[in-house]
Formats: C-alpha cells, sequence, structure tokens
C-alpha cells in the first residue's frame, strides 16, 4: 500500500480523532489532578501550607479546571466540524 495518498476527508478524519483523543486523554489526566488536590485541600493538607502557597494551589486548581473545561468545548467544536465537513461533503456528492 506504499505510495497510496489516502483521500483529504479520510486524512481529514484521522487527524480530527488523534486532536480528540489526545483532548479526551489531557482532560481525563487534569481531572485526576484536579481531584487529587481536592481531596488534600479536603484532608486538611493545606492548612498546613503559607497564604501563598494557598493561594498558589487555589489558581492552579482554578487554571487546571479552565484547561479541562476547553477541552471539552474543543472536542465539541472538532465534532461539529465533522459534521459540517460531512454535510458539505453529501450536498457536494447529491446524496
Amino acid at each position: 500500500m506504499e505510495g497510496v495518498t489516502p483521500p483529504l476527508f479520510l486524512r481529514f478524519v484521522n487527524l480530527l480523532m488523534n486532536d480528540a483523543v489526545y483532548l479526551l486523554d489531557e482532560a481525563l489526566r487534569n481531572m485526576a489532578q484536579l481531584r487529587q488536590m481536592q481531596m488534600a485541600r479536603e484532608a486538611g493538607e493545606w492548612q498546613q501550607l503559607s497564604i501563598n502557597e494557598r493561594e498558589q494551589n487555589e489558581r492552579h486548581m482554578e487554571h487546571i479546571g479552565m484547561m479541562t473545561r476547553f477541552g471539552s468545548s474543543y472536542i465539541r467544536i472538532y465534532v461539529c466540524m465533522y459534521v459540517c465537513t460531512k454535510v458539505s461533503q453529501m450536498k457536494t456528492l447529491k446524496v
């Protein structure tokens, strides 16, 4: 199969799926990190930290939460792009 170039749409879907898997993996990793930080805070481990360290941990938790939300938003955008591309392709082929 060497030298055969896959159709453009197939390459697009392949890249789309790779990106979606990456974003999902990243979101799951962030969620696990958030949970660990929440458990440490609930266990009172943060009370032993200085005020600056606690504030830094809070900001870090907010940042990870935003990254996780953005990741899920990007997955929705990718799905929308796939559907729009598929609809466009169907209109072009008059299916």
